[in-house]
């Protein structure tokens, strides 16, 4: 019977969060066809600049990988800093929302401007290491909404039972961490040959 009941909140969380995050996919297409003669061109020069870097220079791997991984546990730092508050929810919102809009607006503007070669540039140029990051996401949105409610709305307020809560998520977080550093390998040598290569088919 429990097992029914988590079940149903589970597929109720996720339908609401594909709710949120197709809502934001639409706002950003319609926001990048409303705006696409403001930021087309400035899209063009910015692109094109890259582009001609990315053809000509070899970036040093060890500095880029580093760049990624402090930018990715820096957010990932602070998202779980986040649930722990009162603020845990909205901003699990908020981050499903941008990532929709984000991901609506910048394909839509990449499509606009290069046409099938901008799509297929912004899919495959995600690659491998989305393979990784996506389902960390997807269970760092489940755990942090679990934590939150938990932590602000079933009234577990006392500070042993919030220590609790922390020391049963641990393991998850820690496990969580070290797939991050494993797409973070893939994004900066894997992820960046594709990128390379893509780049010379424009």
């Amino acid at each position: 019977m429990k097992k029914d009941k988590f079940d149903i909140k589970k597929n109720k969380l996720l339908k609401i969060s594909a709710i949120i995050y197709i809502f934001g996919f639409i706002i950003g297409i319609i926001f990048a066809c409303i705006y696409k003669e403001k930021y087309s061109y400035d899209l063009l020069n910015y692109n094109q600049h890259i582009f001609d870097k990315l053809k000509i220079i070899e970036i040093d791997k060890k500095n880029f990988l580093y760049y990624i991984i402090v930018d990715k546990l820096k957010t990932y730092i602070i998202f779980w800093f986040i649930c722990f508050t009162f603020l845990g929810i909205p901003n699990i919102i908020y981050q499903i929302l941008k990532m929709g809009f984000n991901t609506g607006f910048m394909l839509s503007l990449i499509s606009i401007q290069y046409g099938f070669k901008g799509f297929v540039f912004m899919i495959f140029s995600q690659f491998p290491h989305c393979i990784i990051y996506l389902p960390i996401i997807l269970i760092m949105l489940y755990k942090g909404f679990s934590i939150s409610k938990s932590f602000n709305i079933d009234g577990k307020y006392n500070s042993s039972t919030r220590v609790n809560i922390i020391k049963s998520n641990l393991t998850i977080i820690f496990i969580l961490f070290l797939f991050i550093i494993i797409g973070c390998y893939l994004e900066a040598y894997v992820g960046y040959y594709i990128t390379k290569s893509l780049v010379l088919w424009f």
